[in-house]
């Protein structure tokens, strides 16, 4: 899986605070994966309003890490990699 929407930040719920990949949008809902408790192959299912998307300039400069085919670890690096120039702005 290649493709994705973005990067987005949960809002609300006991997850709030964390990092996501948003592997797809659909209405009012996001699929999202952090690659360590909510895999790839099990992501997680969030209601649209309790996300803010990321800017895509964030987007882009992990987007190297995020190769094909898309991997778990390969998610948390970039993940990772996402936060400390998240805490950079």
């Amino acid at each position: 899986m290649s493709e994705y929407v973005g990067l987005a930040l949960s809002t609300a719920g006991h997850d709030r605070g964390m990092l996501y990949l948003v592997l797809e949008e659909d209405g009012g809902s996001v699929l999202l994966a952090d690659g360590k408790l909510r895999k790839l192959a099990r992501p997680k299912k969030k209601n649209r309003k309790h996300v803010i998307f990321l800017p895509e300039g964030l987007t882009e400069a992990v987007s190297g890490k995020l190769h094909d085919p898309l991997t778990d670890a390969a998610l948390r690096r970039a993940l990772a990699e996402a936060r400390v120039m998240q805490r950079a702005n």
